[in-house]
């Protein structure tokens, strides 16, 4: 059986990453809103995501376990 691997902190910075993104793509169709925020909300979402997946690979190098041969002792 596998354990979640993923830290909580990485999963609410994903989770917040694409909310922000998705609000911004919905704000935009039905209000006027000036391009500086449009953009500023698009560069923040996704460095919210990117900074995410960052701690989700670091989390995983950390539990990764050598799977070569195993070393017997005599």
């Amino acid at each position: 059986m596998k354990h979640n691997t993923i830290p909580k902190q990485a999963i609410v910075l994903l989770i917040t990453g694409l909310l922000i993104v998705s609000f911004n793509l919905i704000l935009g169709k039905y209000m006027g809103v000036p391009d500086f925020i449009k953009g500023f909300l698009s560069g923040l979402g996704i460095a919210l995501e990117t900074i995410a997946l960052i701690k989700i690979q670091r989390s995983r190098k950390e539990n990764q376990q050598c799977s070569g041969l195993p070393v017997f002792k005599m």
